[in-house]
């Protein structure tokens, strides 16, 4: 039974039609905004637990327990650990992940007012996520896929822990086509996490920007339009953003179903102060907001590197429609007060 349903081609429970694509989406959105809560709320002093206690899950299933650690030079981040009452310290790095049943959202970074080194691998780091959404679509081989990565992250001495992209579902991993040589191709309805892992790493530093996706040609974004006209148009706001805050021109037949996609660092408390600005593409300000000492990752990689700036203004009015924990609306997502079960699966 499991080459039925969970073969990386053809199994049962990789392809989504447009119905199970909204449930996605309502769990890729919940998931985002409870980590951006987390990393735009952060309070220089705050605990790891009064950190996660921001995530505002408000009950709804989970597919893995909610995680957010920390570390200092002295030892690696356990990523996958539950919070403590550990306080991070001005250059600890810190990871933290939410996963609702088909869309986790993980970030990770460092606590830090400047710290070239880790930018300069964060600028690595963040080149090999803009790789694997420019190479990334249907009908493209997995092993495609993987050796765009690993050449991006190869300059900076790092490669992928694991498969660089995998398929997601009820359970958080289901099966990955992305590895080495491989002639899987993608296909229309397939919910991918973008998991890149960079490793190794220094003890107490950590980077991830894993967001949910999902590839739909043309004949399912159509019927995800008719049936869920909402949730397409939502992708489609998502897209747009990339493309015009971020310089990245996302294929058409890849769905972004995260509030946050590719945003590596969010708006948050400064830890000295600063101008209201994250410069992706310019050394302006250095120092960070909340857990983003990596806010300039993405300069001067492939692409449009004038239009790789992001400040906390152009976020925000991204955001601009989710007013905290409690309550998810606006034009990036629907009510929290209807749940994946109450979607209109007509």
């Amino acid at each position: 039974m499991t080459p039925v349903l969970m073969n990386p081609v053809d199994g049962l429970r990789t392809r989504l039609d447009a119905h199970a694509i909204a449930h996605a989406e309502w769990a890729a959105q919940r998931s985002s905004v409870a980590v951006w809560n987390i990393l735009s709320g952060y309070r220089p002093g705050d605990s790891e637990l009064a950190a996660a206690a921001r995530m505002g899950l408000g009950g709804p299933a989970m597919n893995c327990h909610p995680m957010f650690s920390s570390s200092g030079p002295e030892a690696p981040i356990l990523g996958m650990r539950s919070p403590t009452a550990r306080v991070p310290a001005l250059g600890d790095g810190a990871t933290t992940c939410v996963s609702f049943p088909g869309g986790l959202t993980a970030r990770a970074g460092l606590l830090a007012e400047e710290d070239d080194g880790f930018l300069a691998l964060a600028q690595a780091y963040y080149g090999a996520q803009a790789a694997w959404y420019a190479t990334a679509r249907i009908g493209v081989a997995g092993g495609e896929i993987e050796a765009a990565v690993a050449e991006a992250l190869a300059p900076a001495g790092i490669r992928s822990m694991l498969n660089p992209g995998h398929l997601t579902g009820y359970d958080e991993w289901v099966h990955s086509p992305v590895f080495p040589g491989s002639e899987l191709q993608i296909r229309s309805g397939m919910p991918f996490q973008v998991d890149i892992i960079p490793v190794p790493l220094r003890n107490g530093w950590a980077l991830n920007c894993e967001d949910p996706v999902t590839f739909a040609d043309a004949g399912l974004r159509g019927e995800l339009a008719r049936l869920h006209p909402e949730v397409a148009a939502r992708c489609a706001q998502r897209r747009a953003f990339v493309s015009a805050e971020l310089g990245i021109d996302v294929p058409e037949d890849l769905l972004l179903l995260s509030n946050t996609p590719l945003c590596l660092a969010a708006p948050g408390p400064t830890l000295a102060p600063q101008p209201p600005h994250i410069g992706l593409s310019e050394g302006t300000a250095r120092r960070s907001a909340g857990i983003a000492s990596f806010g300039r990752a993405g300069a001067a990689i492939a692409g449009r590197p004038s239009n790789f700036s992001m400040n906390f203004r152009s976020i925000r009015s991204f955001q601009r429609h989710i007013s905290g924990p409690d309550r998810v609306s606006g034009p990036f997502c629907p009510s929290a007060s209807r749940g994946p079960s109450e979607i209109s699966f007509r």
